[in-house]
């Protein structure tokens, strides 16, 4: 149960630095806050599990509405595979060493967090700038919880909710930081009931006089259907 738990956080942690889609930013935060308080030993309670389900809900909605329709680069340049093998031996390494930093929590939050941290640092050493940097401060938000969890055991319900706290704030951070779209006015479509709107210009001094273009310094126009044209000099 706790290497399912250990792998769905840092599954999570992986989609929300290396995503390319808003769906797949959102739902890693989403996966990585929710997922984190099973790590502890034993299970903790119905409310503080909704605590943090609430809260990953909440980051997550954050991240979906900052980033849709927008290209993510993801803050990772290394892709999901790479990311992946890396963060399994980070999980194995932090396993590991709980027998050397013995701690009241399980072996496996110790594993997560160290792996999270890894991937973290991926994610900033990629690309420096602030949005990514806002995910990777969402990553290590969920490795400090883990630490926490490796160290002291289960945490309290205030602890929880400071925790998911710190996960909306980081969610809530990067939806600022993300750069708006520039809309540039759209030109008025032309009016059929003008025959002056319609009218084109051409550049080629020396091509035949026609509707619409310019021949010798005059310009020619004329109404659709072969109505009568007018005529008027350049100055």
């Amino acid at each position: 149960m706790l290497l399912a738990a250990g792998a769905l956080v840092v599954a999570g942690g992986i989609a929300c630095v290396a995503g390319r889609r808003a769906a797949h930013v959102a739902g890693g935060a989403a996966l990585l806050l929710a997922a984190s308080p099973l790590l502890a030993d034993p299970m903790p309670g119905a409310i503080l599990i909704a605590e943090r389900v609430v809260g990953a809900a909440l980051a997550g909605e954050l991240l979906w509405l900052a980033l849709r329709g927008r290209v993510v680069a993801g803050s990772s340049s290394l892709g999901w595979s790479p990311l992946a093998l890396i963060g399994i031996a980070a999980f194995a390494a932090g396993i590991g060493a709980q027998r050397i930093v013995p701690g009241a929590g399980p072996p496996e939050a110790l594993g997560t967090a160290l792996a999270l941290f890894v991937v973290a640092a991926m994610a900033v050493a990629a690309r420096p700038d602030g949005v990514h940097a806002g995910l990777a401060a969402l990553v290590l938000v969920a490795a400090t919880g883990a630490v926490r969890l490796a160290l002291s055991g289960s945490t309290s319900a205030l602890e929880s909710l400071l925790v998911a706290g710190l996960g909306v704030a980081a969610a809530g951070t990067v939806a600022l930081l993300v750069p708006r779209p520039e809309f540039t006015p759209a030109e008025p479509a032309p009016d059929d009931a003008d025959p002056l709107s319609w009218v084109a210009i051409g550049l080629d001094a020396g091509a035949p006089a026609r509707r619409g273009s310019v021949a010798g310094g005059t310009v020619v126009t004329g109404k659709r259907g072969g109505g009568p044209s007018r005529t008027g000099r350049l100055r």
